[in-house]
């Protein structure tokens, strides 16, 4: 926790090799570590002028924009990465998740659901979960019911995929087991994006 010395080596290594992603990771980390955003953005921007096709340090450039809630940003980085990777699974499913929680209007969901189709068959359980999630949100409630039984089956522990397996339930009319659910989703202690309208819908449920 030697921030001044770590902040001083860091800069010094991208004066080193400015072509190296690894120093503005560290040092943009170092500043959100700090609370002081605007210099981690400061430092990811410089960056990407210094090498604008490096597809992790977009990656990680993305992921702080969702995490400063900077959505806006965040969509139009995910987007970037996928101009030059059409192939990227995790820009594809967090694109695709950010434009269904985070923006939800009738073109957002429709980009969303042609990012998630590729996951109809993957192996990982939060690439079928947002899959699933879109499915719920475009009204295709069987097939969210019928993906979202088989990711809680997969990871039964993760809240959110609890959450909107129950919700699925609920607007599927099967109010015992929506409520199963979002019982299993509220006992977790983490956080997670729908949490207040999870609760909201079970203390709704006879």
């Amino acid at each position: 926790k030697q921030y001044p010395e770590a902040e001083k080596e860091l800069r010094e290594a991208i004066k080193v090799n400015s072509g190296w992603n690894a120093p503005y990771r560290t040092l943009a980390n170092l500043y959100v570590v700090r609370g002081e955003l605007a210099s981690a953005e400061e430092v990811f921007q410089q960056g990407l002028r210094a090498i604008p096709e490096d597809a992790e340090l977009m990656l990680y450039t993305a992921q702080f924009y969702e995490g400063t809630r900077n959505f806006k940003n965040a969509v139009a980085m995910y987007e970037r990465i996928l101009q030059k990777n059409r192939d990227s699974d995790l820009a594809a499913n967090n694109l695709a998740s950010l434009l269904t929680d985070q923006m939800g209007d009738a073109e957002s969901l429709k980009k969303a659901k042609t990012l998630a189709g590729r996951f109809e068959s993957s192996p990982q359980p939060a690439f079928r979960d947002t899959l699933g999630w879109v499915y719920y949100k475009t009204g295709e409630t069987d097939k969210a019911v019928s993906i979202l039984k088989d990711v809680v089956k997969q990871a039964p522990n993760v809240s959110v995929f609890r959450y909107h397996l129950g919700m699925a339930y609920h607007k599927q009319g099967n109010l015992t087991d929506a409520k199963a659910q979002l019982t299993k989703a509220l006992e977790g202690k983490n956080d997670f994006i729908g949490k207040d309208e999870a609760r909201a819908v079970f203390q709704k449920i006879p």
